[in-house]
């Protein structure tokens, strides 16, 4: 689907611009989305019987990734 509304090959402006051809991970990761909230109900992660949390990179650089969970409030 996501190959469909963006495309690998197209020649995006962003090619030009900076030189690093990702131009459709930009765009594929503001689809999706770049964090998630999910909150906790008695020391527990409330996702439901078929949701998991995953980790998608969108670039074909590889390059060093750092996740951030951050809790707030009380536990």
């Amino acid at each position: 689907m996501l190959e469909e509304l963006i495309p690998l090959n197209k020649d995006y402006h962003h090619h030009k611009t900076w030189g690093d051809y990702n131009g459709e991970s930009h765009l594929r990761l503001f689809l999706v989305g770049p964090s998630l909230t999910v909150p906790f109900i008695e020391k527990e992660l409330t996702l439901g019987t078929w949701q998991q949390i995953v980790y998608i990179n969108f670039d074909r650089i590889e390059k060093v990734r750092r996740i951030v969970f951050q809790i707030i409030g009380d536990l």
